[in-house]
């Protein structure tokens, strides 16, 4: 079970961090399995001949996707950190 997790700016309740906050540990559990997909597509292009279009093809996707998940979690951070900044917003586990 996880924790109660509460945002205080002074004696203030914050709600705006917390379904950010909630993406990005989402985003932690799921790298892992982010981390076995890659090894998998690399497996499978193994498996291909060497010039094989479908190994471009593998990596071309794996390019985008991992471009793609780095500009989500990298975004997901900055928005935390922005409202944190904004907000004075402090991290207190109960």
């Amino acid at each position: 079970m996880l924790p109660e997790v509460l945002y205080f700016s002074g004696f203030q309740y914050h709600k705006t961090i917390f379904p950010l906050q909630n993406m990005e540990q989402e985003m932690e559990a799921q790298q892992a399995t982010f981390g076995t997909f890659n090894l998998a597509a690399e497996k499978v292009a193994e498996n291909l001949e060497e010039n094989s279009p479908g190994v471009t093809d593998i990596q071309e996707k794996m390019e985008e996707f991992n471009d793609r998940w780095n500009k989500i979690t990298t975004e997901v951070s900055s928005r935390i950190a922005l409202v944190r900044i904004n907000t004075g917003t402090y991290l207190i586990v109960l």
